[in-house]
């Protein structure tokens, strides 16, 4: 018989809606995003510490940039967000009527190296 595996609790954040983990190998840390309570999630299992800040409006996806910091999907568009400051800059204004557009080709393969973030809003 294969051997078992246990889960074990090693934060309890009381998120909201926890979702989108990215693992960033270089920092050893493991970000997250609580959708509904609109922070930014850090958490580092070496110390069993998550830090976090605070969005203006609900996030729902991470990307690492290259130089350092985040990209931070949010409803109104895609943000460079610098989590030692809390500071956020749009990055890409998200367009409600280029969103329509996409959905109503959502039957269509997306181009290569595409990237769509946004509300599902309309």
């Amino acid at each position: 018989m294969a051997d078992e595996l246990t889960a074990e609790l090693v934060f309890d954040a009381h998120a909201t809606l926890g979702e989108g983990p990215l693992w960033d190998a270089d920092a050893g840390v493991l970000w997250w995003v609580d959708i509904e309570g609109r922070r930014i999630h850090r958490f580092d299992p070496a110390t069993r510490q998550d830090t976090s800040i605070e969005t203006v409006s609900m996030v729902g996806a991470l990307a690492l940039r290259t130089g350092g910091g985040l990209l931070a999907a949010l409803e109104d568009g895609v943000y460079a967000v610098d989590f030692e400051t809390g500071a956020a800059s749009l990055f890409i204004a998200a367009s409600v009527r280029r969103n329509a557009r996409a959905l109503s080709r959502a039957d269509r393969p997306p181009p290569r190296r595409c990237c769509r973030a946004g509300s599902s809003q309309a």
